[in-house]
């Protein structure tokens, strides 16, 4: 059995950590927390993003690398978004709008870096003196 790549676990830490953060929010913004769809809303966009990383598609290299760079970047944005929810009195209002703009935004910044990818990548290692071999 082979191991994944280390891009793809870190992909997968990242993105598992998003829906830690956004799940935890969501509990402390509510009231009476119930589990219900509205949950599974709020978490769908990582779910999508975790599905993407997973499934075999395309170049392997550059999908892993690209989730993973993905990845962390939705981490960041999640972090500063949920960080202050419950906090504000339209804290709830979070919950409805960034899964929204996050369910597109993931998977077209992914697509991006995808297809810039290789040229990106080759700038990078140059600009830094490291080659990847």
């Amino acid at each position: 059995m082979q191991l994944p790549r280390r891009s793809v676990l870190v992909g997968l830490a990242a993105l598992l950590l998003c829906a830690v953060i956004a799940f935890r929010a969501l509990a402390r913004a509510s009231s009476p927390f119930s589990l219900d769809l509205y949950v599974l809303w709020v978490l769908a966009p990582y779910a999508v993003l975790l599905a993407g990383l997973l499934i075999p598609w395309g170049d392997p290299d550059r999908r892993a690398r690209t989730g993973c760079v993905t990845a962390l970047i939705v981490l960041a944005v999640s972090h500063f978004v949920y960080r202050d929810a419950s906090a504000a009195s339209t804290g709830g209002l979070v919950f409805t709008f960034f899964p929204r703009y996050l369910l597109p935004a993931g998977p077209v910044l992914w697509a991006l870096l995808y297809w810039l990818g290789p040229s990106l990548w080759t700038w990078l290692s140059a600009e830094t003196g490291k080659l990847d071999d």
